[in-house]
């Protein structure tokens, strides 16, 4: 694990010395009325969007819980090509094989809702043709919501567990209006999940993979032109 990291880590930073100015239009002419006057982009960005996920779990994982295709949203912001995002996603599963955890045991057929969540602090590199890869270092939280009650009604308890994540990732950005962008994004993840410690059965990696569509627009000032020389000695 630390050897892929330090390997993802060089080999961005050898990529920012050929890395381009930041996608977005610098400024934008808009005439009205007889009058004209510039829409200046501010280094803040946001981004929202939504994706296909494929979990995939180690083989010890797998033979409790099943690798499994579900949907995750994301928001983002970014500054300059530094940017924090937070991703999550729930999906329902059921359990395979029996397992005790914190002194409880699940049966096989349990039904449980699992809740994913992460949160990522990368950079961002420009290429050519508005396509940007990116890198990023983060935290992630599994919470399971065994929906299946005994019968006396209660629900066994599974203890949240938190662990790491190594983020890359490649978008591609459309074009839709001055400072606001389409993207198609492909981004991989692999987490370090630390289940070990709900049970020794468990292992303590998964992967996922995450094909989506976000939208994504820069902070804007107006400005007039018979402002614009003022602007520009700022």
């Amino acid at each position: 694990m630390k050897t892929i990291s330090v390997l993802l880590v060089s080999f961005f930073i050898s990529m920012s010395l050929y890395s381009q100015t930041i996608i977005s239009d610098t400024a934008i002419v808009v005439k009205e009325r007889s009058q004209s006057y510039y829409y200046i982009r501010k280094p803040w960005a946001f981004e929202a969007g939504v994706a296909l996920t494929a979990l995939i779990y180690d083989s010890k994982t797998v033979l409790w819980m099943n690798d499994v295709l579900t949907s995750s949203y994301k928001l983002e912001v970014e500054r300059e090509n530094i940017f924090f995002s937070t991703n999550f996603h729930l999906y329902n599963t059921s359990t395979t094989d029996d397992i005790v955890i914190n002194h409880q045991k699940i049966i096989e057929g349990t039904n449980m809702n699992s809740l994913k969540y992460s949160f990522k602090l990368g950079y961002r590199f420009n290429l050519a043709w508005k396509t940007t890869v990116h890198t990023s270092l983060g935290i992630v939280k599994s919470d399971f919501i065994v929906l299946t009650k005994d019968y006396w009604g209660n629900s066994c308890k599974i203890p949240s567990q938190m662990g790491y994540l190594v983020n890359v990732g490649i978008n591609q950005y459309f074009k839709m209006a001055p400072h606001y962008y389409c993207l198609l994004f492909l981004d991989y993840n692999l987490n370090y999940s630390n289940y070990s410690k709900l049970s020794s059965d468990l292992g303590n990696t998964f992967h996922s993979i995450d094909f989506g569509i976000a939208f994504k627009f820069w902070n804007r000032k107006q400005v007039l032109m018979d402002d614009l020389s003022w602007h520009n000695n700022q």
